[in-house]
């Protein structure tokens, strides 16, 4: 939802985070401008497979600032480790 509703936005974003991040064949990337990306995804995710994520950032490969963070072992969820992670730090 967060890589929808940020690559639709007619606002100027500081970032989008997208947890379990999927991208539709259809979301535009024309309004995504310099604005920087990050992914994570566990990788024992059960709803919605790791490769949802790892196919949106091979699609965002040619943008200026695209970083994907695989969660080891995690499932379909927000591990306090990702809140806490010094890229997420950094990102924002």
């Amino acid at each position: 939802m967060a890589l929808y509703e940020g690559m639709r936005s007619k606002y100027s974003l500081g970032g989008i985070i997208g947890y379990s991040g999927r991208m539709f064949d259809f979301t535009p990337l024309n309004n995504l401008g310099k604005t920087p990306v990050l992914l994570f995804h566990g990788t024992a995710d059960n709803v919605l497979p790791e490769s949802i994520s790892r196919q949106s950032y091979s699609r965002l490969l040619g943008h200026p600032s695209v970083t994907y963070v695989p969660m080891q072992g995690m499932a379909h969820s927000v591990d306090p480790t990702g809140y806490q992670m010094t890229s997420t730090v950094k990102f924002l």
